[in-house]
């Protein structure tokens, strides 16, 4: 027999399901699993009057002990017993929105303080052009204190110390040409761009501060 055939067995009309098989996909299975290409017979057992079901665990069970699915099918609906579907429930229970988001919270958090490092080295070498051996050197020959103030960085992201900033020049950026001049805190960093990086306005600040500062 060839693929596309009628199956052999008498009186079935189903096509043979495999290239050098003779029975179709039904009957193949029943020979498989059963030697026989009858149809099994389904034994039922007769319950004791009242019960519904027999559990393994909780034995017989009449109508208010079993939980019965609402769900539409061929297969349903499904009768349980109720102390095992209670049991299911809670083993299957999803957690509550306020769990998930404190679980969410805890996960970004432990994500964001193994790669805020790496993060941050990939920022300063797209913005900067400055690897990480260039900004542990320039860290070394300022003591990991600020250019300014000369005190190390005290500001927080997250509740970590962040890392000083890359001090360049603007003019030299607008030319195509980074020069970079330090590391400054974020203050400091701040309170130079405020006063545009000018010279005079830094002298103007300092006769001001000797001026009405004791």
């Amino acid at each position: 027999m060839a693929f596309g055939d009628i199956c052999k067995v008498i009186d079935c009309n189903k096509f043979v399901t495999k290239k050098r098989g003779a029975l179709c996909e039904q009957h193949r299975y029943r020979w498989e699993k059963f030697k026989s290409f009858d149809e099994p017979l389904k034994i039922k057992h007769e319950l004791p009057s009242g019960i519904v079901k027999i559990c393994n665990i909780h034995g017989n069970l009449n109508k208010e002990q079993v939980h019965i699915s609402e769900r539409k099918g061929s297969n349903f609906p499904q009768i349980r017993c109720y102390q095992c579907y209670l049991i299911t429930q809670r083993k299957s229970k999803k957690k509550s929105t306020v769990e998930k988001k404190e679980e969410n919270s805890v996960k970004r958090k432990a994500y964001y303080l193994r790669t805020i490092e790496k993060q941050h080295a990939l920022n300063r070498k797209r913005r900067f052009g400055v690897t990480i051996e260039q900004y542990q050197k320039l860290l070394q020959e300022q003591n990991h204190v600020c250019g300014i103030c000369l005190q190390p960085e005290s500001a927080k992201r997250n509740g970590k110390i962040k890392n000083l900033c890359v001090d360049h020049c603007h003019a030299s950026e607008k030319n195509g040409v980074m020069k970079i001049r330090g590391l400054l805190c974020s203050r400091c960093n701040v309170a130079f761009g405020y006063y545009k990086e000018s010279i005079v306005i830094h002298q103007n600040a300092i006769k001001y501060a000797k001026k009405y500062i004791d």
